[in-house]
């Protein structure tokens, strides 16, 4: 993987942030954070709801075509990476 991108990688990666809403007032609250997807990182701003449904407001690609290690899954059990 180039530099460059390890680089870009490692800045845009953060704890998920609270940004607006309350579950008790609006019914939901808003976050922005990393979101790993189909071999893609994203930054992503969420909107959860108090029922746990969860709206994707706006996303921006950091990354993609990421080489990742993935899980395959036998019924319940998980294949070593």
């Amino acid at each position: 993987m180039d530099q460059n991108i390890r680089d870009t990688i490692k800045a845009s990666i953060h704890n998920p942030e609270y940004l607006e809403g309350s579950f008790e007032r609006d019914g939901w609250q808003a976050f922005k954070a990393c979101v790993l997807y189909g071999g893609a990182l994203f930054s992503s701003v969420m909107r959860v709801f108090s029922n746990g449904r969860v709206s994707l407001e706006e996303d921006r690609a950091i990354a993609d075509n990421l080489l990742l290690l993935q899980r395959q899954y036998h019924g319940i059990f998980r294949t070593p990476l």
